[in-house]
């Protein structure tokens, strides 16, 4: 139902008289509506009692089924399960609008997400809107614009003047100097001052979600008019909305009551005004005339689930209950018949048997006093009494009642199956088939209810849009929340940022809400057609099985088989190493793998590149190796012998001296490595003229 008022029906004019008179006759006829909201709640509740006739009454109370609670309960915690998706469609060959699809989809989803966090006080306002659509057979809800959700930004002037906290020279620095005051970098500081502000506050435009019982919309067509709100609030809220309290409802000397008073809300495109009976509720600000809004819309959405049938003004819709009143009170009546009929000859009534032997039966018992047969006795607990032989006294053992009780019963949880299938509750049928074709079943009620959510969505997503887009002063900033896979838990969230010119005129919305109520079997069963070869994808199995997005989840599977490469593995243990400075914890590991210990001798060894282990003269065939404390240490020559080579370092053992020279002299080289062109000598001592004797 659209919910845009066109000017030639607008009621902004009409006086308070003729507005209430017309609230009245409009209320009368949504009471069709309201009687049948009433019933189902009324059955939901259990507030009902069941008629049993006077001749038949004991002590027994009604006795209630728990199903009333339970399909309630189940149906729409089934269809909340998971949240609605947004989407929008690509506005043509604007290129910069189809740029900015994506970013009000993720607005858009990160608004749904806080609005079913704040919008109804204590509750998930999700639910609680499809609970009201499911199980009263309507929802009302609004987008309404609230400027003074900003009124802590800080303000620009103080005394006719730039604040001075906000005082920038020339080169934009702080400065308490006027002379140097420079308008255009203060200007820059207030308006960085005033993003962050905006990043951190609440959007400002609120949700409202209403029971239907509260809600008379007043709809010529498919065009809504005006929507009278009656509801009960506190005269707290009153005045915490601005409003001056009538006598007749203050407390003493004017101050706060207790007492809830019946609010009356009348909105018309462009003005909201408020009633407590017939009388205007004045405003400090705006007087009589109400809140003016000058929206040019009626800024609700009111959609019916279920059809219930045509009023005057408007369709109502059918309570999920209602579709199994019949059945519901007759399992309850039931049940109190069965309860009350225990009462009736249960324990603790007794009676005598008397034995019959050779077709004589006993003789009755006589009172002593009167001589006349006893009809009936009094037990007394604690006393033994005696009724002569051949006489048993026996407790009354209620027998139950007859098979068709029973099977009346079960008649009618077959027929309650039969309109809301268990899949429906979240329980699974006998068997796989079963249990699909009861999805099936269950889809052809949740269907319009489904469809009839996403139209709301819709209405009130356009709504917030037009708000951000023509009286929103900047832009407004969400925290998205991004699932992982199906997993309950949430990745983490990230800031959104939503304004006029992201928008651009383009009001094009869709929300999509899932209706498979039974995604193990299905994924399964798709899975089973590809494994029998048939063409199907893994990103259908993926979505069946409720993966928000399948596309990811494919490239996730990729990139870990990406990983799994011994080459791409060693390169990201380098890029670890690189990053966390391990290169020196390394080096030592590897020396520390090289180094072991002769079982024989205890010396310790060196194992070389070529698999032979060196150590001190003797020891393992080879040359001296360094010591092992050196080689933990970097090259530090602390285990060798005198009068043999010892190696630079475990580090890299396969590095050996440079060969001698053509005169037979030692060619070394120094720690780290030869230079190219020429010999360095390590741990020997160069010639020099005061040493001419050096080698």
């Amino acid at each position: 139902m659209p919910t845009t008022a066109t000017a030639p029906y607008s009621l902004d004019a009409m006086e308070p008289d003729g507005l209430m008179d017309l609230f009245e006759e409009v209320r009368d006829a949504w009471s069709e509506r309201d009687e049948t909201i009433e019933r189902a709640m009324e059955l939901r509740h259990q507030r009902w009692e069941v008629p049993v006739p006077e001749a038949w009454k004991q002590t027994a109370e009604t006795q209630h089924s728990s199903l009333p609670k339970k399909i309630a309960a189940r149906v729409t915690g089934t269809m909340t399960l998971n949240d609605p998706v947004y989407y929008r469609s690509e506005p043509g060959d604007d290129q910069e609008l189809v740029a900015n699809v994506n970013q009000v989809e993720r607005a858009l989803q990160a608004k749904f997400q806080y609005d079913k966090r704040t919008a109804v006080a204590g509750k998930d306002a999700w639910y609680f809107l499809m609970d009201n659509l499911i199980n009263k057979g309507a929802v009302c809800a609004g987008s309404i614009f609230a400027p003074h959700s900003w009124a802590g930004v800080p303000a620009f002037m103080a005394d006719d003047k730039i604040d001075p906290q906000w005082w920038r020279d020339g080169k934009g620095v702080e400065t308490a100097d006027e002379d140097r005051l420079d308008y255009s970098a203060s200007s820059k500081a207030y308006m960085k001052q005033v993003e962050m502000y905006r990043r951190i506050a609440k959007p400002p435009i609120i949700r409202r979600i209403l029971p239907p019982e509260q809600c008379y919309p007043l709809f010529v067509g498919d065009t809504m008019l005006a929507l009278f709100i009656s509801r009960p609030t506190s005269s707290l809220e009153l005045a915490a909305g601005g409003f001056e309290l009538p006598r007749s409802i203050s407390g003493k000397g004017g101050g706060f009551t207790r007492e809830m008073i019946d609010l009356i809300e009348v909105v018309t495109p462009n003005r909201i005004r408020y009633f407590y009976g017939h009388d205007p509720i004045r405003h400090k600000v705006y007087g009589d005339d109400g809140v003016l809004t000058r929206y040019g819309i009626i800024p609700f959405s009111y959609r019916v689930g279920l059809d219930g049938g045509e009023l005057e003004y408007g369709q109502y819709g059918e309570p999920l209950l209602a579709l199994i009143d019949t059945q519901l009170r007759m399992i309850d009546t039931l049940l109190t018949y069965q309860h009350n009929s225990v009462h009736l000859a249960s324990f603790p009534s007794f009676k005598v048997k008397y034995t019959i032997k050779d077709g004589v039966g006993t003789a009755a018992l006589l009172d002593t006093r009167t001589g006349k047969a006893v009809q009936t006795y009094q037990f007394k607990s604690g006393t033994i009494m005696d009724f002569g032989p051949d006489k048993d006294v026996e407790p009354f053992v209620h027998p139950g009642l007859n098979k068709d009780f029973y099977e009346f019963v079960q008649f009618l949880m077959n027929e309650i199956n039969d309109l809301i299938p268990p899949t429906l509750s979240g329980i699974p049928a006998s068997s796989g088939f079963n249990t699909v074709q009861s999805s099936v079943q269950a889809k052809a009620i949740i269907n319009p209810i489904a469809t009839s959510a996403e139209m709301l969505l819709e209405d009130l997503a356009v709504m917030d849009l037009q708000h951000v887009r023509k009286r929103v002063p900047g832009p407004i900033y969400l925290n998205l929340e991004v699932a992982r896979g199906v997993a309950s838990r949430r990745k983490g969230s990230t800031k959104v940022m939503l304004d006029a010119k992201t928008i651009g005129d383009y009001y094009q919305v869709g929300v999509s809400i899932d209706r498979e109520v039974d995604r193990i079997t299905l994924s399964g069963h798709l899975n089973n057609l590809k494994s029998t070869g048939a063409p199907i994808s893994w990103a259908s199995i993926l979505d069946a099985a409720g993966f928000s997005d399948p596309e990811d989840e494919q490239m996730k599977s990729i990139r870990d088989e990406v990983y799994a490469d011994p080459e791409i593995r060693t390169a990201l243990k380098q890029e670890v190493i690189d990053r966390f400075g391990l290169k020196k914890l390394q080096a030592e590991a590897k020396a520390n793998g090289r180094i072991t210990v002769d079982p024989n001798t205890g010396v310790p060894l060196v194992r070389m590149p070529d698999g032979s282990l060196a150590g001190p003269a003797g020891a393992g065939g080879a040359p001296q190796a360094q010591g092992p404390a050196g080689a933990t240490l970097g090259g530090a020559n602390l285990g060798a012998l005198a009068g043999a080579p010892n190696l630079s370092s475990t580090n890299n053992p396969g590095i050996a001296l440079p060969a001698p020279t053509a005169a037979g002299r030692p060619r070394g080289r120094r720690r780290g490595g030869a230079l190219p062109g020429g010999p360095q000598l390590q741990g020997l001592t160069r010639p020099t003229p005061s040493n001419p004797a050096a080698p």
